[in-house]
């Protein structure tokens, strides 16, 4: 047997200046005995890790689930996050990581003006917002639905980290999502359009008859 430590983590809201941010907090952190053959299965097979995970995080009724398994001198880290319905999730890190301050400006900066607020945080600037948090809050990725994301769309969030710093643009964000949205809009359109011809073709036919 291999002995693991599962994390599990529930989706909370983070209030920055009227915006309501989703970020996961940790809830809980257990170790759990798994058998060395499963072990080295999900070791050769990501997508079983994954699938063990979803079974996991559904019995738990978590939002967000992370394994670590020490093998072989070193460890295997998987985490599963659920889907949100109807939301864009945007990957800030490439693994679960703790979050100690937000800094959320009004404008898009250029690098060294992000460069020089992120250093000093005691910025004169009005255009930013700084909050720190509690040391339960972490960040993976973010599910953002499109009011979120509406009320984003001219600003950029700075994430300070324990794996350093993660800037996004949520301009560019809004630009993908309208973009989509539009997709969405015309495939429906084409849809409804298809489907009206083909019921006109069924009732020339019925009528010919």
């Amino acid at each position: 047997m291999v002995t693991a430590n599962i994390e599990v983590y529930k989706l909370d809201q983070v209030t920055i200046d009227t915006i309501a941010l989703p970020l996961y907090r940790k809830l809980a952190s257990e170790v759990m005995d798994i058998d060395d053959n499963l072990v080295k299965k999900f070791a050769e097979n990501e997508d079983l890790a994954i699938s063990w995970l979803m079974s996991l995080a559904s019995s738990k009724g978590v939002d967000m689930i992370r394994i670590v398994i020490p093998i072989n001198n070193s460890v295997i880290e998987y985490a599963y996050t659920v889907p949100k319905k109807g939301a864009v999730s945007i990957m800030v890190f490439p693994r679960i990581t703790r979050v100690h301050r937000i800094l959320l400006l009004d404008a898009i900066q250029n690098p060294e003006s992000l460069r020089e607020i992120v250093i000093d945080t005691h910025s004169s600037s009005e255009c930013l917002r700084v909050t720190d948090l509690p040391p339960e809050y972490y960040v993976y990725e973010i599910p953002l639905f499109k009011e979120t994301i509406k009320a984003l769309s001219n600003k950029t969030i700075v994430f300070q980290t324990d794996d350093g710093i993660a800037i996004v643009d949520c301009s560019k964000l809004y630009t993908i999502t309208s973009s989509r949205d539009r997709a969405e809009v015309t495939k429906e359109k084409s849809r409804r359009r298809r489907k009206k011809q083909k019921s006109r073709k069924t009732r020339r036919a019925t009528s010919s008859k």
